[in-house]
């Protein structure tokens, strides 16, 4: 688990998701100057580490979202938040 902290786009993965606190892979992607592909490869063995979580579909609310700037929308991508265990991961690094 501590190995994604010494990886640097899972790292920025995380950091940017505790941040934003639910993104997509487009958006992830965009802000981290990373392409697409290798952001939902990271995403997929995040999710595998249970350091991130899929957001269940339906309407995301900016609360859950920061980036957003309505605050109800229908989702159109698949959303990723920071799980519980990624994000005492983080705090536990500083």
């Amino acid at each position: 688990m501590e190995d994604a902290l010494k990886d640097p786009l899972a790292r920025d993965i995380l950091i940017h998701l505790r941040a934003a606190r639910s993104d997509y892979v487009k958006s992830l992607a965009r802000n981290l100057g990373v392409p697409g592909e290798r952001v939902q490869d990271k995403l997929d063995c995040l999710l595998e580490q249970g350091l991130v979580e899929k957001v269940p579909s339906g309407i995301l609310k900016r609360k859950h979202a920061r980036l957003k700037r309505k605050l109800a929308t229908h989702q159109h991508h698949t959303y990723y938040t920071l799980s519980r265990r990624g994000d005492l991961l983080l705090r536990r690094e500083g």
